[in-house]
């Protein structure tokens, strides 16, 4: 379920040790996990960091989740929207942020993952998709377009009718 730290893959970049450590704070949120898991994480982390396997933003994430530990998980939220903003051009991210929208939404309030996508791109959810569209076509991700479109949509109904709306224009 969570990735282990091992000498295999010493090496986290900053995009991985957000989402692992986002990943641990929704499965204590859903009982899934204690702060123990956390701990264990902001740990292995910090020795990443020490032996110079890990870059600046990693180091930034370690701090940010060690002082979210000594929080309440309400706080979550605040350190997320923050630390999103780090990787508003990291396609791999805003999946992951798209693909946990519910369970991110279950722990910080039903609307908090479509405001935090439009904090990063307050062009729209239109436009989110239009760099995702491209990204993931580029890298020959293609299958992952439906899921993309769905998820945007669950965020925003109207984005499909926009959507059709363009297209019938164009």
């Amino acid at each position: 379920m969570f990735q282990k730290l091992s000498p295999s893959n010493l090496s986290l970049t900053s995009a991985q040790t957000f989402q692992l450590i986002t990943n641990r704070y929704l499965a204590i949120h859903e009982g899934r996990a204690s702060t123990d898991a956390l701990k264990q994480l902001n740990s292995a982390c910090q020795k990443l960091v020490a032996d110079g396997y890990a870059d600046e933003y990693t180091a930034q994430m370690v701090v940010l989740s060690e002082r979210l530990t000594e929080k309440t998980m309400h706080s979550f939220a605040v350190a997320l929207k923050g630390a999103a903003q780090l990787f508003s051009d990291d396609e791999n991210i805003l999946f992951f942020l798209l693909k946990n929208s519910e369970r991110i939404d279950a722990l910080n309030g039903k609307g908090f993952s479509e405001k935090l996508l439009l904090s990063m791109y307050p062009g729209g959810l239109d436009t989110l998709l239009h760099y995702l569209q491209c990204r993931f076509s580029e890298r020959g991700f293609s299958r992952l377009l439906p899921t993309i479109t769905h998820k945007l949509s669950i965020l925003d109904p109207s984005l499909l009718c926009r959507l059709s709306k363009n297209n019938t224009q164009s």
